[in-house]
């Protein structure tokens, strides 16, 4: 049986593409989380300029999540490291 979903890719070094420095703030994860998020959602409404039915459907019902779990990373943020003058 073929595994559904393949192993992350990996370096010549064996160490993956990506990884979290051990020293990386709360504040710094969740802004850049936030940020990936943010392109997350503007490459799929880009995307969906190009589809139709139910993919287009499927596309915008996971541009919806993303948009949720977006707003759930700005108020952590905003609530643990408010900037002057905003609003919480």
């Amino acid at each position: 049986m073929k595994k559904p979903t393949p192993n992350p890719p990996e370096q010549a070094d064996g160490h993956p593409l990506f990884c979290v420095r051990p020293d990386l703030s709360t504040e710094d994860a969740l802004s850049n989380a936030s940020e990936i998020l943010e392109s997350a959602v503007i490459t799929a409404h880009e995307a969906g300029e190009h589809m139709s039915g139910v993919h287009r459907e499927q596309l915008m019902t996971l541009v919806q999540s993303v948009e949720m779990a977006q707003m759930l990373v700005d108020a952590a943020l905003a609530r643990e490291f408010p900037v002057a003058g905003s609003p919480v």
